[in-house]
């Protein structure tokens, strides 16, 4: 049968629901309907990356305080591509 074995790709709310499933959702600013207005489309990520991903959080909740540059730096450099990564942001300074 075609198909059997392959899983069905997911529709975009479902990509928003499990990359917010990945962080901790606090106040209005990343909710669904936020997420899908900035963001329709999302990439997905591979497993390797993803378990980066879950591991730098986890990082970052072991020690909030000292954690949440490395954090944001991961996020935004590595992540997202912004900046160069290793570098600390500018907003750091």
């Amino acid at each position: 049968m075609p198909g059997r074995g392959r899983q069905r790709a997911p529709d975009g709310a479902e990509q928003h629901r499990d990359w917010l499933s990945l962080i901790e959702i606090t106040g209005p600013f990343l909710s669904l309907p936020v997420l899908r207005a900035t963001w329709p489309t999302l990439d997905p990520l591979d497993h390797r990356e993803r378990d980066r991903l879950r591991a730098a959080h986890a990082t970052w909740l072991d020690d909030p305080d000292n954690g949440q540059q490395q954090w944001i730096s991961y996020v935004l450099t590595d992540l997202l591509g912004w900046g160069t990564p290793g570098t600390p942001p500018a907003w750091t300074s």
